[in-house]
């Protein structure tokens, strides 16, 4: 079974087996699922749909078809090609609800009813840094959507002069770093 996922800004491709109940747990806006029984099905739907070239077509039968890829991301085309990529993210077994997200990026998510944000800084040293959003920034998200988070993971992964990390420090937001 392949699904094909659905939410208000985005889509992917699952060969994860979800329910509509996991799924509104695990996916912010989320809205339908379309199953298909074979690969050849959705290869035929995306054909039709993103007029796929042959190349786009291999490669996409090429990550369904792959056992180690359970997710598959895709970029429609409409201002560039059709693109589509392995997601690694293990979607499935998230701890939160997912808003926003970047494979081995960064991390949006609703915890209960906090939010957190986690982003990979890189390096040798595989830099991480995990924050809960103040009560401000959460309404600044609210106020100005996804755009706010663009502007916090961009100061966010600043190593050594991040004011949302030192802030998130002295009001001990922080959840998570992986360096002294």
């Amino acid at each position: 079974m392949i699904l094909l996922i659905n939410a208000k800004t985005y889509s992917f491709i699952s060969k994860v087996e979800l329910t509509e109940f996991k799924l509104n747990q695990k996916i912010e806006n989320y809205v339908s699922t379309d199953r298909f029984s074979e690969t050849n099905e959705l290869i035929d739907k995306f054909s039709t749909q993103f007029n796929l070239m042959q190349h786009q077509i291999i490669k996409l039968e090429s990550e369904l078809n792959d056992k180690n890829i359970q997710y598959v991301g895709f970029v429609p085309g409409k201002f560039s090609e059709f693109s589509s990529f392995p997601i690694y993210l293990d979607i499935k077994n998230t701890r939160g609800k997912l808003i926003y997200w970047k494979d081995w990026d960064y991390i949006f998510q609703k915890i209960e009813d906090k939010y957190y944000l986690w982003c990979f800084l890189g390096g040798i040293a595989d830099i991480q840094r995990e924050i809960e959003l103040s009560d401000e920034q959460t309404q600044n998200y609210h106020n100005l959507g996804i755009e706010y988070i663009d502007r916090l993971i961009t100061d966010l992964k600043k190593l050594n002069d991040s004011e949302t990390y030192k802030k998130a420090i002295e009001e001990n937001r922080e959840v998570y770093k992986n360096y002294s």
